[in-house]
Order: C-alpha cells, then structure tokens, then sequence
C-alpha cells in the first residue's frame, strides 16, 4: 500500500511536470514558428562549444569560492577541496536547487572531518552570498543599461523595472543579516540543551563567518563565477543565433531568469526558465523566439556541463590529505 508521504511526492512531481509541459506547449503555441527555427538554424556549433567552455569555468571558480568558506574546517588540501566539490556539482543533475550537491558535501566532507553544524552553516551563507552577488550584478547591469539608453520602460518591461525595488530590499536585508544572531540566539536558548550549541555554531556560520575565510576573495569569486562567468555564456549562445542584444541587458536576462527558476513549481525549471527568457527579451525590445531558443540551448549546456564537470572531478587523481606537524 503506497504511504501518504509517497502518494504527495508522486501528485507533486506530476504536478511539476504538467507545469514544465504546460508551459512549454503555450510558449510554441504562441511563438513564431519560422523564426524559431531560423534561430536554431543560425547556431554556430563552434560557437555554442566555446559557451559550453566557459560554462565549464564556472565550477572550478566556484570550487575555489568553497575552499575558502571551509579551508579552516578540515584537515584537506585545497586540491583536495575543489575535486569533491566538482564531483558533487554533478549530483544537482537530479535535484532541484543544488540540493543534491549540497547533500553529498555536507556527508563526504563530515566523513573527512567537519563539524556537522558549520558545514550547514556554511553552506547557507554561501547561498545568501550567491543571492547577494546576483542582487550586485544586476543592480550594475540595469543601471549600465538604463544609463546608457539600452532599456526603455515599455508597458512590458515592468517586471524589470520592479524587480529593482525588490531586490533592493532583499539586498539591504542581506546587509543586515546579522541582527538576526541576538533573535536567533533567544529562540534556541529554549531548544534541549544539547541542541543549543550546534544550532548556534551553524547560524554564526551562515550569518557572521570568521574573516579568516576569506569574506572579501568569496564575494568576489561569486560575482565572477556565478555572474560574470553565467552571462558571458548566454551572451554567446544569444550571438550565435543571430541576437545583437548588449551585455548588461543579457546580464539582467540572466541573473532574473536563474532567480524565477528557482520557484519549486516545474521540474528543475524547464518551461520557467525558457519561458522567463523569451518574456524578457521581448520586455527588452527584441525576439521573443530567440529568448526562447536561448534558454533552450544555454539550459542544455547548463545541464551537459554539470554531467562534464562531475565526470573530470571523478577521474581526478586523489591527493593525500596533509601530514599533522
């Protein structure tokens, strides 16, 4: 007899898929045809290759960005660090939200010696620095492209326009995070003592990381990796199908379109993202059919490299841990 538990996960996951089909179906009913197809047939493979290697960079950068945040907490070379850290990028092909690579971090480096309750809360404020670089990066990208005459203020671009608000908000918030420490700390002084210590090690962590991590160097790896890195990608797949759209209003396609995907309510955001991606070009003043067609190849390749990176992370030679002085 099927539980309760695994009758919701079932009804959820049909759900999330007839959300992904939906949207898909009325993103092909409603687009052009002809111009899809002229889109795809533009792709440059060359082209769509090098955005696949640049993509590529990504992991390795934010590899490094997770070598900071725990160098301090295990006895691992920072070599040693970034392969397992490749190895479980892959496990996100399977999960939403990177759940998956989270998960096999947080086991395979507990097993290498890690403290539980840091490693969560580390892995939480490495989330909030990835939101805040991406509240950074767009606020720059809308501000270089408003300045500078590349975005109007259509009756369609308002959810650019308000996005500026919102994220604003969320960013000053982010700024502000570690007000929550005294809150936090009066709600879990009433948790069993033995609990205490350990929720408390992990808010710290997630909330007021030791400057010994390196704050400044994990900010700017995140900007670099999970921004700079992303949009250059989408900027040449939006190239190679003929889209002559500036950066900075490719950045804000980008960084929205990730931040939309997020929401748990198709299966791993296909049909959001892609959907996202032709509103927001056509928000823009351009083709909503190459929008439409760049997310689906840029996803594609987001989804290839994830399966690449895991595989050269594994074949990877182990180096051993260092010797206590």
């Amino acid at each position: 007899m099927i539980s309760v538990s695994k009758f919701r996960i079932t009804v959820l996951g049909i759900a999330k898929a007839c959300v992904s089909v939906g949207l898909l179906a009325l993103a092909l009913w409603l687009l052009d045809w002809d111009a899809l197809t002229n889109a795809f047939q533009q792709l440059d493979w060359p082209i769509t290759l090098a955005a696949l290697g640049v993509l590529l960079l990504e992991f390795p950068v934010l590899g490094f960005r997770w070598v900071l945040l725990v160098k301090h907490e295990l006895p691992l070379t920072k070599y040693e660090i970034v392969r397992r850290y490749l190895i479980a990028v892959f496990f996100s092909t399977f999960t939403p939200a990177q759940l998956g690579t989270d998960a096999h971090r947080f086991f395979d480096l507990k097993k290498a010696g890690a403290h539980g309750s840091r490693l969560i809360g580390l892995m939480i404020y490495e989330r909030i620095v990835g939101l805040g670089s991406f509240i950074i990066f767009f606020l720059a990208c809308f501000t270089v492209a408003w300045t500078g005459g590349q975005l109007l203020p259509t009756s369609e671009a308002w959810i650019i326009f308000a996005a500026v608000p919102i994220l604003t908000v969320v960013g000053v918030l982010l700024i502000f995070r570690r007000i929550l420490l005294p809150v936090l700390n009066w709600i879990f002084r009433r948790l069993p003592s033995r609990w205490v210590k350990p929720v408390m090690d992990g808010a710290h962590a997630a909330l007021q990381p030791s400057p010994s991590g390196g704050r400044y160097g994990v900010w700017l790896l995140s900007v670099c990796g999970g921004c700079v890195i992303w949009t250059t990608a989408v900027w040449l797949v939006a190239a190679d199908v003929g889209a002559e759209i500036p950066i900075a209003v490719i950045g804000i396609t980008a960084i929205l379109t990730d931040l939309v995907r997020l929401f748990p309510i198709s299966i791993q955001g296909i049909g959001i993202r892609e959907v996202t991606f032709a509103y927001l070009f056509q928000a823009a003043g351009y083709s909503a059919e190459d929008g439409f067609v760049v997310g689906v190849v840029t996803y594609a390749l987001v989804g290839l490299a994830v399966i690449l990176i895991g595989v050269i992370g594994y074949l990877l030679p182990k180096k051993p841990p260092p010797e206590s002085p």
